[in-house]
Protein backbone atom coordinates (compact mmCIF):
# COMPACT_ATOMS: atom_id res chain seq x y z
CA UNK A 1 0.00 0.00 0.00
CA UNK A 2 1.65 3.53 -0.63
CA UNK A 3 2.49 6.08 1.76
CA UNK A 4 0.71 8.77 -0.55
CA UNK A 5 -2.68 7.01 0.27
CA UNK A 6 -2.09 6.35 4.14
CA UNK A 7 -1.83 10.03 4.21
CA UNK A 8 -4.76 11.18 2.16
CA UNK A 9 -5.98 8.77 4.55
CA UNK A 10 -4.83 10.54 7.64
CA UNK A 11 -5.90 14.24 6.54
CA UNK A 12 -9.35 12.10 5.91
CA UNK A 13 -9.37 11.33 9.12
CA UNK A 14 -8.10 14.31 10.37
CA UNK A 15 -10.71 16.59 8.45
CA UNK A 16 -13.35 14.90 9.88
CA UNK A 17 -12.18 15.29 13.26
CA UNK A 18 -11.86 18.73 12.96
CA UNK A 19 -16.17 19.02 12.23
CA UNK A 20 -17.67 20.95 14.56
CA UNK A 21 -16.42 22.95 17.82
CA UNK A 22 -13.43 21.06 19.96
CA UNK A 23 -14.42 21.14 23.39
CA UNK A 24 -11.27 21.50 26.16
CA UNK A 25 -9.47 18.82 26.66
CA UNK A 26 -9.84 17.21 23.26
CA UNK A 27 -6.69 15.71 21.81
CA UNK A 28 -4.78 16.99 18.60
CA UNK A 29 -7.16 16.22 15.14
CA UNK A 30 -4.09 15.45 12.84
CA UNK A 31 -2.00 13.30 16.14
CA UNK A 32 -5.57 11.52 16.86
CA UNK A 33 -5.90 10.07 13.03
CA UNK A 34 -2.41 9.60 12.79
CA UNK A 35 -2.73 7.28 15.27
CA UNK A 36 -6.21 5.53 14.31
CA UNK A 37 -4.70 5.05 10.70
CA UNK A 38 -1.89 3.04 12.05
CA UNK A 39 -4.02 1.21 14.11
CA UNK A 40 -6.01 0.35 11.26
CA UNK A 41 -2.61 0.20 8.63
CA UNK A 42 -1.30 -2.64 11.27
CA UNK A 43 -4.44 -4.81 11.26
CA UNK A 44 -5.36 -4.79 7.37
CA UNK A 45 -2.09 -4.21 6.22
CA UNK A 46 -2.10 -6.73 3.46
CA UNK A 47 -5.42 -5.71 1.81
CA UNK A 48 -5.88 -2.19 0.24
CA UNK A 49 -10.11 -2.74 -0.51
CA UNK A 50 -10.65 -3.53 3.56
CA UNK A 51 -8.53 -0.82 4.49
CA UNK A 52 -10.38 1.89 2.20
CA UNK A 53 -13.69 0.35 3.68
CA UNK A 54 -12.30 0.91 7.14
CA UNK A 55 -11.81 4.01 6.53
CA UNK A 56 -14.74 5.19 4.40
CA UNK A 57 -16.96 3.92 7.78
CA UNK A 58 -15.05 5.40 10.29
CA UNK A 59 -15.10 8.97 7.85
CA UNK A 60 -18.88 8.27 7.47
CA UNK A 61 -19.31 7.58 11.21
CA UNK A 62 -17.23 10.82 12.28
CA UNK A 63 -18.93 13.35 9.47
CA UNK A 64 -22.35 12.20 10.76
CA UNK A 65 -23.80 15.84 12.11
CA UNK A 66 -26.21 13.56 13.80
CA UNK A 67 -23.61 11.84 15.80
CA UNK A 68 -21.37 14.13 17.31
CA UNK A 69 -20.83 11.69 20.63
CA UNK A 70 -18.73 9.49 19.04
CA UNK A 71 -16.46 12.19 17.94
CA UNK A 72 -16.04 14.09 21.10
CA UNK A 73 -15.32 10.58 22.95
CA UNK A 74 -12.45 9.68 20.88
CA UNK A 75 -11.07 13.30 20.65
CA UNK A 76 -11.27 13.73 24.45
CA UNK A 77 -9.96 9.66 24.90
CA UNK A 78 -12.96 7.89 26.24
CA UNK A 79 -12.85 5.68 23.21
CA UNK A 80 -9.52 4.67 22.44
CA UNK A 81 -7.86 4.41 18.46
CA UNK A 82 -7.70 0.36 18.45
CA UNK A 83 -11.46 0.36 20.33
CA UNK A 84 -12.59 2.94 17.28
CA UNK A 85 -10.64 1.20 14.50
CA UNK A 86 -12.33 -2.13 15.34
CA UNK A 87 -15.96 -1.15 15.82
CA UNK A 88 -19.15 -2.51 14.35
CA UNK A 89 -21.19 0.07 12.00
CA UNK A 90 -24.20 -0.70 14.73
CA UNK A 91 -21.88 0.26 17.96
CA UNK A 92 -21.17 3.87 16.26
CA UNK A 93 -24.22 4.54 16.32
CA UNK A 94 -25.80 7.48 18.18
CA UNK A 95 -27.25 6.63 21.49
CA UNK A 96 -30.51 7.92 20.09
CA UNK A 97 -30.42 5.56 17.11
CA UNK A 98 -29.69 2.52 19.57
CA UNK A 99 -32.52 3.04 21.21
CA UNK A 100 -35.02 2.98 18.28
CA UNK A 101 -35.11 -0.81 17.46
CA UNK A 102 -35.12 -2.03 21.11
CA UNK A 103 -38.34 0.57 21.50
CA UNK A 104 -39.65 -1.11 18.13
CA UNK A 105 -38.92 -4.37 19.57
CA UNK A 106 -40.88 -3.54 22.80
CA UNK A 107 -43.75 -2.10 20.70
CA UNK A 108 -44.20 -5.15 18.84
CA UNK A 109 -43.92 -7.75 21.96
CA UNK A 110 -46.37 -5.38 23.68
CA UNK A 111 -48.84 -5.95 21.05
CA UNK A 112 -48.36 -9.67 20.47
CA UNK A 113 -49.47 -9.27 24.37
CA UNK A 114 -52.21 -7.93 23.94
CA UNK A 115 -55.42 -10.37 24.54
CA UNK A 116 -58.12 -10.00 21.82
CA UNK A 117 -61.13 -10.29 23.07
CA UNK A 118 -63.68 -11.28 20.51
CA UNK A 119 -67.50 -12.22 21.46
CA UNK A 120 -69.84 -12.26 19.11
CA UNK A 121 -72.90 -9.66 18.93
CA UNK A 122 -76.23 -10.21 20.69
CA UNK A 123 -77.92 -9.59 17.84
CA UNK A 124 -76.22 -11.62 15.55
CA UNK A 125 -77.88 -15.06 16.00
CA UNK A 126 -81.73 -14.96 16.11
CA UNK A 127 -84.15 -17.16 16.54
CA UNK A 128 -86.99 -17.78 14.53
CA UNK A 129 -89.28 -17.97 17.46
CA UNK A 130 -89.33 -16.60 20.90
CA UNK A 131 -90.46 -19.88 22.44
CA UNK A 132 -87.81 -21.63 20.68
CA UNK A 133 -85.12 -19.07 22.61
CA UNK A 134 -86.20 -19.68 26.23
CA UNK A 135 -86.43 -23.30 26.11
CA UNK A 136 -83.27 -25.22 27.14
CA UNK A 137 -81.60 -27.67 24.70
CA UNK A 138 -81.18 -30.84 25.79
CA UNK A 139 -77.94 -32.65 25.43
CA UNK A 140 -77.46 -36.26 25.17
CA UNK A 141 -74.60 -38.01 25.30
CA UNK A 142 -74.39 -41.03 22.92
CA UNK A 143 -72.70 -43.85 24.19
CA UNK A 144 -72.28 -47.60 22.89
CA UNK A 145 -72.51 -48.98 26.43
Amino acid sequence: MSFVLRLKCRELLADALRIGQLTEGCGDPDDMAARLEEVIYEELRCSNVKYKNRIRLLLSNLRDSKNPGLRNKFLRGVVTPSELATMFPEEMENDDLEQIPQKITKKAINQAQMPKVQGTKKDQFKCDSASSCKTKMKTSRWSPW
